[in-house]
C-alpha cells in the first residue's frame, strides 16, 4: 500500500475544511484535504449568511462573493407577521458554487494539496484517541496517510467522529431539510428573508431567501420528521402566501440535506484530532447558519495546529480561543435550542406564537420562560402589541 506522510490531514474540502487547510499551510504546515466528492460544494444550505459575523472571518470575502443584499428577516405565524430589520437581521445571499471553491483554491495557494475523490476508509487509532494513520481509496486504490494531526472537518455525520466512537447523539440531532432552489419567481420583498411557523413545518420552519428578485431558495426544514419533509414541502407550496410568489416559478437545483443541531461531542479536541464545522455541530441557532461559523472555527483550527507542531500551544487552545471569538454568539445560539426543543415538546396551540416570538426576538430569552404557561388568547394579544409597535 502507497503510504504518505503528512503534518495536516485534513478530511473534508467544505469552507471550515478549507480555511484550516488554508491557515495551517500559510503557517508551514505539510497538509493533505481529502473530499470524497468531486468539488468541494456542497449543495445543503440555504445559501444565507450573516453581515454581523463578518468582521469575525480569518479574511475578506471578494465583495463578487455576495451576491444579493438582505436587509432583515420576515416571520409569519398563525395569521400574524412581523418584520426585523437592520444590525444582526441583515446579510447577503451567497452562491455555494462560487465561495466554496475560492476558499479551496486560497488553500491551494497557501500550498495545501486537495485530492478529490478521496473517501476515508479507516482510522488507526492509539487508545488516547491519536491517529498514527489513514487509510483513504481514491481510483479503487487504498492509500495509507500518515499525519501528525487530523483536523475532521465532514460534516454532520462526520465519518471520523463515527469511526473514533465519540459522537454523542441526541433525539433532536438533525434537521432535515427538503429545499429547492427556484427561478422565475416574484418574491414579494425581495430584500427580505422570510420564515414561516405552520402546519407544513412540524418541529422546525419553512422559509424563502431570496438570492435575486426573481431567484430564491425555498425548503422546509424538521428535527423529527425526516421521511416527511416531502410532504410538508408540497403543502408549504400550496400556502397561499408562498403560492402567489412562486406561481411560474422553474426548479434548478435540489438543496435538500440534513443539518447538525443538537448533538455533541464530549469535547472538539481528541489526542491529535481537531473537529470543526459542523462536525463539531458549530453553527448558529435557530436557523443553523453554518459557512461563516465554519470558516472562522475553521480557520482556528488550523492555526492552532501549526502553533502545535512548532511546540509554540496545545491543541486544546483550540476549544479556548473559539470560546472568546464565539463564545457569547454560541451560548445565546444554545439558549434559543433549548427553548425551541421545549416548544416542539409541548405539542398544543401556543407553539407557533411561541416560535414567532423567540426567533424574531420581539421578547428576550429570559422572557419567553414566562410565556409557556399562557393561554393562547393572552399570547397572541401580547404578541399583537408588540408587532403593533415594533412595525
Amino acid at each position: 500500500m502507497k503510504e504518505i506522510k503528512c503534518d495536516v490531514l485534513v478530511v473534508g474540502g467544505g469552507v471550515s475544511g478549507s480555511s484550516a487547510a488554508r491557515s495551517a499551510a500559510m503557517n508551514g504546515a505539510k497538509t493533505i484535504i481529502i473530499e470524497k466528492n468531486s468539488d468541494t460544494v456542497k449543495p445543503a444550505c440555504a445559501e444565507a449568511i450573516s453581515d454581523y459575523l463578518l468582521p469575525l472571518l480569518p479574511f475578506q470575502l471578494p465583495r463578487a462573493q455576495l451576491k444579493w443584499n438582505i436587509i432583515g428577516l420576515k416571520f409569519y405565524a398563525d395569521g400574524l407577521s412581523i418584520s426585523r430589520k437592520g444590525n444582526f437581521w441583515k446579510g447577503f445571499g451567497i452562491e455555494r458554487s462560487k465561495i466554496n471553491p475560492w476558499i479551496t483554491h486560497q488553500a491551494m495557494k497557501a500550498g495545501a494539496k486537495l485530492s478529490t475523490k478521496t473517501e476515508l476508509v479507516n482510522l488507526e487509532c492509539n487508545e488516547d484517541c491519536s491517529i498514527t494513520g489513514a487509510i483513504v481509496k481514491k481510483n479503487e486504490k487504498e492509500i495509507r496517510i500518515k499525519p501528525k494531526v487530523v483536523i475532521a472537518a465532514d460534516g454532520a455525520k462526520s465519518i471520523v467522529a463515527k469511526s473514533m466512537n465519540v459522537l454523542g447523539e441526541k433525539k433532536c440531532s438533525f434537521a432535515y431539510i427538503t429545499s429547492f432552489e427556484m427561478s422565475h419567481i416574484k418574491i414579494k420583498n425581495p430584500h427580505l428573508e422570510q420564515i414561516f411557523f405552520d402546519d407544513f413545518a412540524q418541529k422546525g420552519f419553512a422559509f424563502i431567501f431570496p438570492k435575486s428578485s426573481r431567484r430564491a431558495n425555498i425548503g422546509v426544514g424538521s428535527v423529527l420528521f425526516k421521511d416527511d419533509t416531502e410532504k410538508f414541502f408540497d403543502k408549504f407550496m400550496n400556502f397561499d402566501l408562498v403560492e402567489k410568489q412562486l406561481k411560474g416559478g422553474k426548479t434548478i437545483i435540489d438543496r435538500s440535506g440534513f443539518a447538525p443541531v443538537d448533538y455533541s461531542l464530549k469535547t472538539n479536541v481528541f489526542g491529535n484530532v481537531i473537529f470543526t464545522g459542523d462536525a463539531a455541530n458549530q453553527n448558529i441557532k435557530p436557523f443553523i447558519e453554518g459557512v461563516l461559523p465554519g470558516i472562522i472555527c475553521g480557520d482556528i483550527a488550523g492555526v492552532c495546529t501549526s502553533n502545535f507542531l512548532k511546540n509554540k500551544a496545545k491543541l486544546t487552545d483550540y476549544n479556548k480561543i473559539i470560546e472568546n471569538k464565539l463564545g457569547e454568539i454560541l451560548s445565546s445560539s444554545n439558549q434559543i435550542l433549548n427553548l425551541m426543543v421545549r416548544i416542539f415538546e409541548q405539542k398544543n396551540r401556543t407553539d407557533y406564537l411561541l416560535l414567532l416570538a423567540l426567533c424574531s426576538n420581539i421578547f428576550d430569552i429570559t422572557t419567553i420562560e414566562s410565556l409557556f404557561n399562557m393561554s393562547y388568547g393572552e399570547l397572541r394579544e401580547q404578541i399583537e402589541k408588540l408587532i403593533t409597535c415594533k412595525n
